[in-house]
């Protein structure tokens, strides 16, 4: 893990004046110092201790300013992967549950194309899901109800509010079938 850790003694801390990292409050930046001040004195001295002590003391200072800030990457970097891993197993979960769920399911565009949809919804049409990718929802509807769901997503864009109908989807070669549609509008994801 760390090459060569030596140098003990006491320094003075440094005062924070650097802002914190964004969603880090200075307590917790302040903490995370702590935590690698308390790792890094409980490493081993390295072979080259005694080199390091003959440094000048601001030499010495520095050098272990950069051996604690190394340990403070370090515990940033394995948090970021323990978020990573934990991001990696909900976004598993979420694609079996919206895989293999009984409702169709599908993303439509701002133009009324689909943008993803489910094994279910494929079926509900009778097409194959990589031959909907970029097709009007509307094209699947009965003629007769494609009014109805253009006031539908005229309600849904006019009041960002979830809107639910029903209508009729029609399946090749086969009588079409009532369905009760429900949708919400996707909010912008902030960065």
């Amino acid at each position: 893990m760390h090459s060569s850790h030596s140098v003990r003694g006491s320094y003075d801390k440094p005062k924070c004046s650097a802002s914190p990292p964004p969603g880090h409050s200075v307590e917790e930046r302040l903490s995370l110092r702590q935590q690698a001040e308390e790792r890094f004195a409980g490493l081993p001295a390295s072979p080259s201790a005694v080199q390091q002590t003959q440094m000048p003391l601001a030499m010495q200072h520095l050098l272990h300013e950069l051996q604690v800030h190394q340990i403070e990457l370090e515990m940033q970097n394995d948090e970021l992967r323990r978020a990573q891993n934990a991001l990696d197993t909900a976004q598993a979960r979420y694609f079996d549950v919206y895989e293999q769920a009984a409702v169709g399911y599908c993303t439509i565009s701002g133009q009324g194309l689909i943008t993803q949809a489910n094994l279910t919804t494929a079926s509900l049409v009778g097409v194959l899901r990589n031959r909907l990718m970029h097709r009007l929802l509307s094209e699947f509807i009965a003629r007769e109800d494609r009014d109805i769901f253009y006031f539908f997503r005229q309600r849904l864009q006019d009041t960002q509010q979830p809107q639910s109908c029903e209508l009729r989807l029609r399946k090749a070669n086969k009588p079409a079938a009532w369905v009760r549609l429900e949708a919400c509008e996707r909010l912008p994801i902030s960065a």
